[in-house]
């Protein structure tokens, strides 16, 4: 159960900036730079919070969405 509260928790962390960006960003920035710059800072907290929060399935492995953001 721990394996898919920690997945879960990754997928939340990669669709809340996407959330943030529609509802609160797109109407108020106009410049296409200054969205560039704020989806990068948006998927940057993303993918910091999905390194700290990896998924943990054994001695060894590690599941991080961190490459999901990236592309």
């Amino acid at each position: 159960m721990s394996i898919i509260k920690d997945f879960l928790l990754q997928l939340t962390f990669m669709l809340i900036p996407i959330f943030i960006y529609y509802t609160f960003i797109t109407e108020r920035v106009k410049n296409y730079k200054n969205r560039k710059v704020t989806m990068t800072i948006l998927w940057g907290i993303s993918i910091i919070a999905c390194m700290s929060f990896p998924v943990v399935f054994g001695q060894n492995a590690r599941l991080e969405l961190r490459i999901i953001p990236h592309c």
